[in-house]
């Protein structure tokens, strides 16, 4: 699925239906795959990722964890942000 660097919207309102656009990609992907796949070996499908400690004999289950919490992670970030521009708007 993944092929290369895609095009980020500039707008808040095109930021959203990008973000809907790929969860719901996200987790059609996930669906398709089924349980089995997501407890069977990482295998050739990815590298190992000693940084993550994950290898290519971890079930994939662990790689989808990893990408939930970089999720969660940089959402609450974009949130921060968010909030902070908000706030400075309105003190000014």
């Amino acid at each position: 699925m993944w092929e290369g660097p895609l095009p980020f919207p500039m707008t808040a309102e095109g930021a959203l239906g990008f973000l809907d656009e790929w969860w719901d990609a996200w987790r059609r992907g996930l669906l398709a795959a089924g349980e089995d796949a997501l407890w069977a070996p990482i295998g050739d499908r990815e590298w190992d990722i000693p940084s993550m400690r994950l290898g290519r004999s971890d079930p994939a289950i662990g790689l989808v964890l990893h990408v939930h919490r970089e999720v969660m992670h940089h959402g609450a970030e974009v949130c921060l942000l968010r909030d902070l521009y908000r706030h400075l708007r309105h003190a000014s």
